[in-house]
């Protein structure tokens, strides 16, 4: 998702077997577009476009649709 600006969700499908490797820079960095391209930061050059894992999103009670917070960031990729 893009960080600070109202956008969509990209999820990346992994495998759920451990010791699997994380996904591969091509397939993060492709998802970072999407979430760029789907956001109101579409005209911009660049947008910083955090990840994270499933279990670290959460909903906060009485929020909007679609509002969601991060218990801990993965990282940030420029979309």
């Amino acid at each position: 998702h893009v960080r600070g600006v109202p956008g969509a969700h990209v999820l990346l499908q992994m495998s759920r077997v451990k010791g699997k490797a994380p996904p591969a820079e091509a397939c993060l960095q492709m998802a970072a577009d999407l979430a760029a391209f789907y956001s109101e930061a579409r005209d911009e050059r660049k947008a910083l476009v955090t990840y994270a894992s499933p279990r670290h999103v959460t909903k906060p009670n009485g929020a909007p649709l679609g509002a969601v917070k991060l218990r801990e960031e993965g990282g940030t990729i420029v979309g």
